[in-house]
């Protein structure tokens, strides 16, 4: 019995953790979604130009604005060089940085990060494992590797007080329904993972070869006067 409600008590708690990191924590909004094979080289091209402004880039922030767009069934697209890049099937996130991924950011800013010795985020992970995002999770659970290098395959910027991390797997990536993701400072399980995704509704499925996808992550660290 005293076994029983320890589990209990555990339980409760995780569950506390998880409620407060979604109360007082960053905020945080994450999106899948295809495009259409055609327009792959398109992409890549438009990301590595907006690349080039790292704070309020105005193309980063038209690309989440069509997004959020396409998100409520509309029909939504970027350009480049005139050119319509369509966005396909879309799917959206409402899920929570990681305890251990706030406490490295921190460690991030005592310490001046890389000149610090602490590796940045800069690898995007995508996974096919349903269970929910809770804020103790150590990472995706199906994960599908290789992990993406934002920094040369998608970008990193700031918008106003939010960071937008973006990486765009390639149409050649493995065959996976993408349920879920996290961004992380390294290529592999050594590393910390800053968050974890978790796609409820209308997962996007990729299959090898046929096109690529996005995901696309905003991260908003809104000010809170609310003590506890």
């Amino acid at each position: 019995m005293q076994g029983i409600c320890k589990m209990k008590q555990e339980q409760i708690l995780i569950d506390k953790q998880t409620e407060l990191m979604k109360k007082y924590g960053p905020q945080e909004t994450c999106y899948c979604v295809s495009w259409h094979k055609e327009d792959e080289q398109f992409i890549q091209k438009y990301f590595k130009k907006a690349d080039k402004i790292k704070e309020n880039s105005p193309l980063i922030i038209e690309f989440m604005k069509q997004l959020e767009k396409r998100f409520n069934d509309h029909p939504a697209y970027i350009l480049y060089r005139n050119r319509r890049i369509y966005l396909n099937e879309i799917s959206k996130a409402l899920d929570i940085p990681t305890v251990q991924g706030v406490q490295f950011m921190m460690r991030q800013i005592m310490v001046g990060g890389i000149l610090g010795g602490l590796s940045p985020w800069k690898y995007m992970a995508a996974g096919s494992d349903p269970r929910e995002a809770r804020a103790y999770q150590v990472g995706v659970f199906g994960e599908v590797l290789p992990r993406i290098d934002m920094s040369s395959s998608g970008t990193i910027t700031r918008v106003n007080q939010s960071i937008e991390f973006i990486a765009n797997f390639p149409s050649s990536f493995a065959s996976l329904t993408v349920k879920e993701s996290s961004i992380w400072n390294a290529t592999d399980a050594n590393g910390t993972n800053l968050n974890r995704n978790m796609f409820k509704d209308f997962p996007i499925p990729h299959v090898a070869g046929v096109a690529p996808f996005t995901l696309a992550n905003n991260i908003n660290f809104v000010s809170d006067d609310t003590w506890n």
